[in-house]
């Protein structure tokens, strides 16, 4: 019996799809997108800060939604998006020397 029916197994564990479809298909983050998500996620914080921060109303019944969640959840993509903006300005940190 030959070989030829039987696959390498160094070939079938080191497949890697070409360098060009990799590099071609990542999302970059422009400096419009960037500023417009900041303002919808600091919109959001804002909104969700006002709807958690309302008098209970027993009349209508318990809050359906986590507003105090909501509002650290978009409170920290908004901060997430303000690094970023930083970044792409050009305000980054050089990195340390080791010795």
């Amino acid at each position: 019996m030959g070989n030829d029916a039987f696959c390498d197994r160094r070939q079938v564990f080191h497949l890697r799809p070409p360098s060009s479809y990799v590099h071609s298909h990542t999302m970059q983050l422009s400096l419009t997108l960037t500023v417009i998500l900041l303002c919808v996620t600091s919109a959001l914080t804002v909104l969700c800060g006002y709807m958690g921060q309302r008098p209970m109303n027993p009349h209508k019944g318990p809050r359906m939604l986590p507003w105090r969640f909501l509002m650290l959840l978009f409170f920290t993509l908004s901060l997430f998006l303000l690094v970023h903006l930083l970044t792409v300005l050009g305000l980054k940190q050089d990195q340390p020397l080791r010795y």
